[in-house]
């Protein structure tokens, strides 16, 4: 949480909006499909009880190009289903998400060099990324950040969009001699597709660090707004 100097704030009961502003706060109705369940894990009964909404736009957005990775795909019987944005603050949520294809256009215009073995060891050890990134490609680029690389963003359920900044998704390697930054993306294996697409997109540290979030059991429903510069 930006404004608890990198802390965070549990509230039980109610908002502190003292911490954000209410007139910009947007809520999403959960949806829980059953494909959800199988693709995320697949209990018998289903287990629906995700954070989770429509995943309407998808865009890497830089000085010359926007380029849109949504990814629309078909069920049973041909029936067309919507991508998914679910909520996940733990572990498999670090990092910027992206379907596979949209993370290779991405490396592509930030001239991303392949890591070396040692590199992504010193990666997964930082702690910064999903341990479900093991199983990607990881990719250094320049730490000198010229505020010229590409801004992601992301739109819900056709109402809002939020952004990800070069500035949360280049992240510096700590251990280090010398300054090296790698691509802080995830792309979420139980998401995938064979096509490099993705059904499911994981918002978690790099997409919610500059928001508030309000979880609603009685109404399954959640809200997203601005936190308040303090």
């Amino acid at each position: 949480n930006r404004a608890l100097a990198g802390q965070a704030k549990f509230v039980l009961g109610g908002t502190d909006q003292a911490m954000y502003d209410a007139s910009r706060m947007q809520v999403y109705s959960i949806q829980n499909p059953s494909w959800l369940s199988e693709a995320f894990y697949p209990y018998n009964p289903p287990k629906s009880n995700y954070w989770s909404t429509a995943l309407t736009g998808v865009w890497i957005s830089g000085e010359e190009e926007s380029t849109n990775f949504i990814y629309n795909f078909s069920g049973s019987n041909n029936v067309s289903m919507q991508t998914l944005a679910l909520l996940d603050e733990g572990s498999e949520g670090l990092g910027a998400p992206l379907s596979l294809n949209a993370y290779k256009w991405l490396v592509k215009q930030v001239n991303g060099t392949r890591a070396s073995n040692a590199t992504v060891q010193a990666i997964m050890a930082q702690g910064s990324s999903g341990y479900n990134g093991a199983s990607q490609d990881w990719y250094t680029v320049p730490c000198n950040s010229t505020g010229s690389r590409p801004t992601l963003v992301y739109e819900l359920d056709g109402r809002q969009n939020y952004t990800i900044p070069e500035s949360d998704y280049i992240i510096r390697l700590e251990s280090a001699a010398t300054p090296v930054c790698y691509l802080n993306v995830n792309v979420w294996k139980y998401g995938r597709t064979s096509s490099g697409d993705s059904k499911v997109l994981l918002l978690g540290g790099a997409f919610l660090k500059r928001l508030y979030v309000q979880l609603d059991f009685e109404n399954l429903s959640f809200g997203l707004a601005p936190l308040k510069k303090h």
